[in-house]
């Protein structure tokens, strides 16, 4: 229906161009007969009548759907330019071969959601943080102090996988009223218990603000304590025996696990020390790992674990450099070990008081257990 359309319109604006040419060429000769048989007096009369006879083919002739005035709705903007700016067409095998819809190739690749990154203002700060409660316990048998003496202290370490500008509240409980004396510690660190109502009334618990913003004020702890002396952890037992015969000494070591312990002991490393008065490049030992140490004058033994109740038991002899002695000598013995548990029993978690609650805390427990004992 459109093409017929434009053929009518064209077909109209032929027969308004030759009806318009022949008006003005019977004009021109009636202005012409009129100048020749009446003179510059008739000018004008034709003149007129050539402007009249334009009139009349103008408003005979009905106006064509391009001419209509552009103001009005019913002007077609796309039909006025399909009809003055038609569009060349091309044949259809290279439509086919230029077309971008035809040619996979041509195809814009669709990416999936999950590749973008999300957008800045998004929170991203969800993983994990790890907490560290580490403790050192002391623990000292001598001649003099008929009871041990024991002291443990500790400290709490913070770990973020993330270093966003942010910070968390770490809560600290002392159910069993063990600590002493405790203090935030570092620069990350503030003690904000005051301020919050929900804890203020609280006993035996401390409110610490850490910000996780600079990852070097996490190097060190953030919050440092000390327990009471009637703290005493007795992880392990340690008894040893000395015998003196005609310029010989033998001794004894025997180190039981606490069977109390609820997990074994690691990394567990056994140092004697030699009086001067004894040879100690002569020295025979029932366990064949241990290592003498001339400039110390140490003997020294590792054992990598020793569970709970579990005892192991070691014996030196030595050669005496005087055969008479006035008094028998000591053999100090130290142990260094590790434990995965604490002494202190206190709990450490993270509150949910801002829009970072999402995050969850990973609690690790250790102790470095040093005993001496001296008899």
């Amino acid at each position: 229906s459109s093409n017929g359309d434009i053929a009518t319109d064209s077909s109209r604006h032929k027969t308004q161009q030759s009806s318009r040419i022949d008006s003005r060429h019977r004009a021109t000769r009636t202005t012409s007969a009129a100048t020749d048989a009446d003179g510059p007096s008739k000018v004008a009369a034709a003149a007129a009548a050539t402007a009249a006879a334009a009139a009349a083919t103008l408003a005979a002739t009905p106006p064509t759907k391009a001419f209509m005035d552009p103001l009005e709705d019913s002007f077609d903007f796309a039909a006025a330019e399909r009809d003055f700016f038609p569009k060349p067409r091309t044949p259809k095998k290279e439509r086919s071969r230029s077309s971008p819809a035809a040619s996979p190739k041509a195809q814009t690749a669709v990416i999936p959601l999950s590749k973008f990154p999300p957008p800045r203002s998004s929170p991203v700060r969800r993983g994990k943080l790890k907490a560290l409660v580490h403790e050192q316990i002391s623990i000292l048998f001598d001649d003099v102090a008929s009871p041990p003496a024991c002291r443990v202290s500790g400290a709490i370490f913070l770990q973020s996988s993330t270093h966003p500008k942010e910070h968390v509240y770490v809560i600290i409980r002392d159910p069993k009223a063990h600590l002493e004396q405790s203090e935030c510690f570092g620069k990350a660190a503030n003690d904000v218990k005051s301020k919050h109502d929900k804890y203020a009334s609280e006993p035996f618990t401390e409110v610490v603000r850490v910000r996780l913003e600079h990852k070097e004020h996490l190097e060190g702890p953030i919050f440092c304590y000390r327990c009471s002396p009637r703290v005493r952890p007795i992880p392990l037992l340690l008894k040893t025996k000395v015998q003196h015969l005609e310029g010989i000494c033998r001794v004894g070591v025997r180190i039981r696990a606490n069977p109390g312990n609820k997990f074994a002991l690691t990394q567990i490393a056994i140092i004697m020390v030699v009086p001067p008065d004894m040879i100690g490049e002569t020295v025979s030992m029932s366990k064949k790992d241990g290592v003498w140490d001339g400039l110390k004058r140490t003997i020294s033994w590792t054992l990598d674990s020793l569970a709970p109740s579990k005892t192991v038991e070691i014996r030196a002899q030595f050669e005496a450099a005087e055969r008479e002695r006035l008094q028998p000598s000591k053999f100090p013995v130290l142990i260094k070990c590790n434990a995965a548990n604490i002494a202190s029993g206190i709990e450490v978690s993270l509150d949910s008081m801002d829009q970072y609650s999402a995050r969850s805390l990973d609690v690790r427990e250790t102790s470095n257990v040093l005993y001496r004992k001296v008899d």
